[in-house]
């Protein structure tokens, strides 16, 4: 079977730009107030190609298929750990990147890490057919979150069929940031949100 594996992948997404002329872009549109517009930016997942240097983190693997024996309730995932170091200052926190990784390896018990032959649909590899799925943090219930160098996003991510269309997607990510020592260390605050993929 070809491909033989894949991996679902997650990494932290900030671009001052695209929250710009996205999302804050609806609190004055030519002057008129359409905030209202702006609201549905949190709720469902973006399907965009995201820029490079918009992901100040690699991205972690949270769930593994082997394509030879995957059973349809292997696609749910109930609450995959994830940690997430940022390996740049941000200003902002503005949400998350999910891609897909395929492996093609000789056998089924081959091991995917360093497969010779495989592609990623993430924003750090080449652009292909795929583009990424972009989950946007909801500032007016989160917390915006600025990250040091270093710092680390620890977390758990659920998915899960949609309970209204059976071709809808829910994930759900829980988060909190995990500050760099230093001598005002403040406490974590757990987030949680919930997205739509349509």
């Amino acid at each position: 079977m070809v491909p033989s594996h894949a991996t679902l992948q997650l990494s932290l997404f900030a671009d001052d730009d695209y929250i710009s002329d996205k999302v804050t872009f609806w609190n004055s549109v030519y002057g008129f107030k359409m905030s209202c517009m702006r609201a549905k930016a949190y709720d469902d997942i973006v399907i965009r190609t995201v820029k490079p240097d918009a992901v100040p983190s690699r991205s972690v693997t949270f769930l593994k298929l082997p394509l030879h024996t995957v059973q349809k309730d292997d696609l749910t995932v109930t609450g995959a750990d994830f940690v997430l170091p940022a390996e740049k200052e941000i200003d902002q926190l503005h949400g998350f990147v999910l891609h897909f990784d395929v492996f093609f390896t000789a056998t089924r018990e081959a091991n995917i890490q360093g497969a010779p032959t495989n592609f990623t649909t993430g924003p750090l590899g080449p652009d292909t057919h795929w583009q990424q799925a972009l989950a946007l943090i909801d500032t007016s219930k989160s917390e915006p979150a600025m990250l040091k160098a270093n710092e680390q996003i620890h977390g758990s991510i659920a998915l899960r069929k949609g309970h209204e269309y059976f071709r809808e997607l829910e994930i759900t990510i829980e988060w909190q940031v995990k500050n760099a020592q230093s001598d005002e260390q403040k406490p974590d605050v757990k987030h949680r949100q919930k997205w739509l993929m349509r």
